[in-house]
């Protein structure tokens, strides 16, 4: 209790969590860091849940052009031969 950092856990958990006073002097410091953690946590897993999503889409559209190029240089071989014939 004689520690500044006791006292501004104190605070910060009174002030910011709303936490009344007895729950915050009794509270343990790690816990509020393990929460904390776990919220990164669950956060970054959200995240890459959304980076997979996107790589999914990215692919399916990737696909989907190259099948649209595939058919732009069919008809780009058979403008060439029409060409070819018309000379």
């Amino acid at each position: 209790m004689t520690s500044p950092s006791f006292w501004a856990n104190t605070f910060v958990q009174v002030t910011q969590n709303d936490k009344s006073g007895s729950d915050a002097v009794a509270m343990d410091v790690g816990d509020d860091i393990k929460k904390r953690m776990q919220q990164v946590v669950a956060s970054c897993n959200a995240q890459v849940q959304k980076l997979k999503q996107h790589l999914v889409d990215a692919q399916r559209q990737d696909a989907g052009n190259k099948t649209l190029i595939a058919e732009c240089q069919g008809r780009i071989k058979w403008c060439e031969q029409e060409a070819a014939k018309a000379r």
